[in-house]
């Protein structure tokens, strides 16, 4: 079976609308990924979280025991 119609230049004119609109989406979509990739993995960095205390938070720990108990 062939096409009813095979005119080339206005099929070009129909569909450039719907594939520009559907390229819009997908830059659209594309840069709402990357920035939520970037918020996602922003707090992932090494040394963020849970840290052991450092050696001035445990004197002064040290130091207030200490003073309490003379």
């Amino acid at each position: 079976m062939s096409a009813p119609e095979t005119n080339l230049e206005r099929q070009k004119k129909r569909h450039i609308g719907p594939l520009g609109g559907m390229l819009l989406v997908v830059a659209f979509v594309s840069i709402l990924f990357g920035v939520f990739y970037i918020l996602a993995t922003s707090g992932d960095e090494a040394g963020d979280g849970a840290q052991a205390p450092t050696e001035s938070t445990q004197s002064t720990e040290t130091s207030v025991g200490s003073d309490t108990s003379n």
